[in-house]
């Protein structure tokens, strides 16, 4: 995707709070390096994982997380 599109969808400030929430640097630096997704199959793909995660969520609560570095 070119900057002038990810300045007009202000992607930077959404991998920001993204940032802003993760617990590890790791997950950090992995925020901020994201990228949005062009692929119409991979992006539909995605998302369905994420709305199966969102459900077990609701459904069992968060799974213990262990924080292993700052």
């Amino acid at each position: 995707m070119d900057l002038r599109t990810k300045t007009a969808l202000e992607f930077d400030k959404i991998t920001g709070l993204l940032a802003e929430k993760c617990v590890t640097d790791a997950a950090r630096q992995q925020a901020l390096a994201l990228e949005p997704e062009q692929n119409l199959t991979l992006l539909e793909k995605k998302l369905r994982q994420t709305a199966d995660a969102a459900e077990m969520i609701r459904a069992a609560g968060l799974p213990p997380l262990a924080v292993t570095d700052g």
